[in-house]
């Protein structure tokens, strides 16, 4: 008895195991990027692996002047 209950499990297991193989998967995700998009990701990256602490500043002063530009824009508009 306890060994049909395994066998019945281990089947479960393996098709759902299957159905995750051979599913195609869902459609990429569309979002919204804003003009200056990858100018944010960018500057971003280098104020959190900037190799030296000016580099770092430059671009967290950058990324917030395009926070703030967008702030602005998204209240008049």
């Amino acid at each position: 008895m306890e060994k049909d209950t395994q066998n019945r499990n281990l089947d479960l297991k393996t098709i759902q195991v299957l159905k995750f193989l051979f599913n195609p998967p869902p459609p990429p995700q569309q979002y919204p990027v804003g003009e200056n998009g990858f100018e944010f990701q960018q500057s971003l990256v280098e104020a959190l692996y900037g190799l030296n602490i000016w580099d770092r500043l430059r671009a967290l002063i950058n990324v917030l002047k395009i926070l703030s530009e967008q702030n602005s824009s998204s209240t008049s508009g």
